[in-house]
């Protein structure tokens, strides 16, 4: 009888997961400051926490949890359930749905996004650069996650 190899032994989890996979971490920024947002990426087990801030005061103000599913129009895409919490006088939410929506769908896993972006009299073209940073970091940290996924 073969004896079975203790997969702790092997460098793996009990999920078969290697343990350098599941210590992933990147982080990674877009825009010049007071523009500039970053971006801390890393794994929960089979899951993903991203941590999305810039500004002059980066905080957590928001939360979004994306959990995956089959999408409701039948294609069998990948869609998500997104759950948000905001703190009282905060709007990171747009920040935290747009990243842990996109990872949730892109990896078919629970996303955490937390998101604080803090600009003292933002105007609304201020808000709209920040975002349109926030989108090209996503864009790159989801091909970068997918190329640490691939070593």
């Amino acid at each position: 009888m073969e004896k079975q190899r203790d997969p702790k032994q092997a460098g793996q989890n009990q999920a078969g997961q290697n343990q350098a996979d599941l210590n992933r971490t990147l982080a990674l920024q877009k825009g010049e400051a007071p523009f500039r947002v970053h971006a801390q990426i890393s794994r929960a087990g089979n899951d993903i926490q991203i941590y999305i801030g810039g500004g002059s005061a980066p905080h957590i103000g928001s939360v979004a949890v994306s959990q995956p599913r089959a999408s409701l129009d039948g294609s069998g895409a990948i869609s998500c359930t997104t759950s948000v919490h905001n703190l009282l006088g905060h709007k990171d939410d747009r920040l935290a749905v747009l990243f842990a929506e996109a990872f949730c769908r892109e990896y078919a896993c629970v996303a955490v996004a937390a998101a604080g972006f803090h600009m003292d009299r933002a105007h609304p073209s201020d808000v709209e650069r920040v975002l349109t940073y926030a989108e090209e970091l996503l864009e790159k940290a989801l091909r970068q996650w997918g190329a640490l996924s691939d070593q």
